[in-house]
């Protein structure tokens, strides 16, 4: 313990932080394999570490542009309340919403749902408008890969590559990287899909988000 302590004594912050979520990576890691037969490899969990780590940073409003798992900040990132879109643009607020087993068959990986989710506002947009749109999602790593664009041979890899020739069909189409508070309409909606029994559309406000969507207008 005294020499895990030093350790942490002389590292920076960044080193430090990112020391304590491989630690808690490890650990979750260990839980799994004792009690559900499950582990991954050493890779991954400093993955797993590096990757909560950045989500928890972003959603805490410490957006840095260092570092692989960080995104490069444009405009409108890291916002902490909704704001109108530009005049003659349409803003598309994404989230997911995860079922348990017992509710559908479904991705029970947060990033896969985030990533299907955008797929899905993708393709229902390029039916029904044709015109300048905003995206805004509260998933840290969709936004870096949408942006950096560099391939990915993974499962989540290979959906984002199908999101982006939809998305390149929009004309100056941003997508910009917002808190999980800034978001709670569209996660409320999310999870009330997960009681819907196909693809559903909403006319009038849903009594369930009226509350939270009076108040992203009320900081307008």
């Amino acid at each position: 313990m005294s020499a895990l302590y030093a350790v942490f004594c002389n590292q920076y912050l960044d080193a430090a932080q990112l020391s304590c979520m491989v630690l808690w990576a490890l650990w979750s890691n260990r839980s799994n394999s004792l009690w559900n037969g499950k582990f991954i490899s050493a890779g991954q969990i400093v993955n797993m570490g590096s990757t909560f780590l950045h989500n928890w940073l972003a959603a805490q409003g410490s957006v840095v542009g260092q570092g692989s798992g960080s995104i490069v900040v444009q405009q409108g990132d890291g916002c902490v309340k909704w704001v109108r879109p530009p005049p003659g643009s349409l803003k598309c607020n994404v989230d997911a919403s995860l079922l348990s087993r017992l509710q559908r068959l479904g991705p029970q990986d947060p990033k896969i749902a985030e990533v299907m989710a955008f797929r899905e506002a993708l393709g229902w947009l390029k039916e029904c408008y044709c015109g300048n749109v905003v995206f805004e999602l509260d998933s840290l790593l969709l936004v870096q890969e949408i942006r950096t664009r560099q391939s990915n041979a993974s499962y989540f890899g290979s959906l984002v590559e199908n999101c982006l020739a939809p998305l390149d069909s929009f004309p100056d189409t941003p997508v910009v990287f917002i808190k999980r508070s800034v978001n709670s309409v569209a996660h409320l909606l999310a999870t009330m899909a997960g009681s819907a029994s196909g693809l559903k559309e909403w006319g009038p406000i849903p009594p369930l988000v009226h509350d939270a969507f009076i108040c992203d207008l009320l900081w307008l």
